[in-house]
């Protein structure tokens, strides 16, 4: 990999890491649903010129996309409110590789060896064995909203797999445009105190929306989406275990959160099952 796109996507993978302490920092300040629906507006402005039909595909460009924003992000976010810190949400939503492998499985037909299967179930391991972190077991919930952010995520990816010839921004286009009306409306069904919240809203808050928005999404995705169409998928995705990493630093360094060896030995079985998937996909690559 040339150096400036090693740069690119360690700048993506320090944006990544960073949201999930921006995350923390917006879902205290407002309604969860709320912060993702405001993200997903700023993007959808931004966006809104790549928004278009795509003929013949249009109904699988909309479930990919509805997976991806509102599903995925709604999800998400309601489960970082919930739990105590950032370190379990950033080790849980790991899931999304090995629940992409479990579900190409089930609906694509394809075969995986002995290496990927123990990959799948060290990291399943590694989650267990955070739920079981006593700042963690009583707030299960949290958990669990966030295994359905990233089992809806790795849903979509089978619906993006089946596209042929749309270009990426279209799809982010159709999941901010999708994701804003959507969450919006969630969050005028199921929460409250909208109008305080925005009122009321920090420079923190509001920098949390903006740097969610624009820096993990517009610049993080837009270097992810850059990269994939020069290098192989296992090779870029690969880094992006590092994201985790620096996302619970960056919740100790700035968040004051204590991290038990329950996460941390979790953490990596977890991050090794998901790197031992993503090691044997490479390696098949290269050798078709």
């Amino acid at each position: 990999m040339l150096y400036r796109h090693l740069a690119l996507i360690s700048l993506a993978t320090i944006l990544w890491g960073l949201n999930l302490v921006a995350g923390k920092i917006g879902v205290g300040e407002m309604p969860p649903i709320l912060f993702a629906a405001l993200r997903m507006v700023v993007l959808a402005v931004i966006l809104a010129p790549w928004f278009r039909l795509v003929p013949g595909q249009a109904v699988t460009v909309f479930w990919a996309a509805l997976l991806a924003g509102a599903t995925h992000f709604g999800f998400f976010f309601l489960g970082l409110s919930l739990a105590r810190g950032v370190a379990s949400v950033a080790i849980v939503v790991q899931l999304i590789t090995p629940f992409s492998v479990l579900l190409a499985i089930f609906f694509l037909g394809e075969r995986i060896g002995w290496r990927r299967a123990l990959g799948i179930g060290v990291a399943f391991a590694g989650v267990v064995l955070v739920g079981f972190d006593p700042e963690v077991i009583d707030r299960l919930g949290a958990v669990f909203l966030v295994i359905i952010a990233a089992l809806s995520m790795a849903a979509s990816f089978l619906f993006v797999r089946r596209l042929v010839g749309v270009n990426a921004l279209i799809i982010q286009a159709w999941v901010a445009m999708l994701g804003a009306p959507v969450l919006l409306a969630a969050s005028l069904v199921f929460e409250t105190g909208q109008i305080d919240a925005l009122t009321h809203a920090s420079a923190r808050g509001i920098g949390a929306v903006l740097f969610s928005a624009l820096g993990a999404s517009l610049v993080g995705h837009g270097a992810m989406v850059y990269l994939l169409q020069r290098y192989e998928v296992s090779l870029v995705s690969s880094f992006t275990l590092l994201a985790p990493v620096i996302g619970i630093a960056a919740s100790v360094a700035f968040l004051g959160e204590t991290i038990s060896w329950r996460i941390i030995l979790g953490g990596i079985m977890t991050l090794g099952g998901v790197a031992a998937i993503h090691l044997r996909a490479h390696r098949l690559a290269r050798a078709a």
